[in-house]
């Protein structure tokens, strides 16, 4: 089956679209998961970094998660996306949006798979009522290649997860519980979060079987082999 595989961009009147323009050599990424959305922001110049975090937990409660020399990785504890909804948008014109929603020179930048030009064509109609539109790439795929090429998850992977759950899934990831051989102990993680052994342990295994039952569908879809 051929579908039409496409980045769009739009640029439009919200918070990120807003913040982009403010600092257009900054790139943006936005998985929204509803209630707890996680943001991803890289940019050159270490100034530009400080200021996009500062300005984003001006307005939001944040936790940081990740930082590196020229990019970032945070937690909201709401929904990011505010002004129109694109990806609601692209849906309702028989289209798909493929995650995250990117930001760049002011503009929200989604990849896209539409089932004919027909629909790709309605779709940026629609999105032309709210503001300016450019489609940066357009080519016809194959269904499974195109499936083949996302290099992503599109599932809200923290969707069901609790605030103490994510703290304690972090925690393990940052103090090398997961790392083989271990790096630390559980019980000196636990005991650093205040926590027993178990307590910890029973956060863990149902943040990670929540993580787990998000992306299964994804990776069932990976795990089973195609036939031509």
């Amino acid at each position: 089956m051929k579908v039409i595989d496409a980045t769009v961009r739009v640029q439009h009147e919200c918070s990120m679209c807003n913040l982009s323009r403010s600092y257009p050599d900054a790139r943006m990424a936005v998985w929204c998961n509803g209630s707890t959305d996680c943001l991803q922001v890289m940019t050159d110049k270490s100034g530009d970094l400080e200021s996009i975090l500062d300005a984003v937990q001006g307005r939001s409660i944040t936790e940081e998660i990740l930082r590196e020399r020229f990019s970032a990785m945070t937690i909201i504890r709401e929904c990011a996306c505010d002004g129109e909804y694109i990806p609601g948008i692209i849906q309702k014109a028989g289209c798909w949006s493929i995650g995250p929603s990117t930001y760049e020179g002011g503009y929200e930048v989604h990849r896209l798979v539409a089932p004919s030009k027909n629909r790709l064509r309605e779709c940026v109609s629609m999105l032309r009522l709210i503001g300016k539109v450019e489609i940066s790439s357009m080519r016809s795929r194959e269904t499974d290649e195109t499936l083949k090429d996302l290099g992503i998850l599109p599932v809200p992977v923290l969707e069901g997860l609790t605030e103490k759950q994510i703290e304690v899934l972090v925690s393990a990831h940052e103090n090398g519980i997961f790392s083989i051989p271990a790096k630390m102990k559980m019980d000196d993680v636990a005991k650093k979060l205040g926590m027993s052994r178990s307590t910890y342990g029973e956060h863990l295994r149902k943040a990670m079987n929540t993580v787990m039952d998000n992306s299964y569908p994804m990776l069932k879809l990976f795990a089973v082999p195609r036939t031509k």
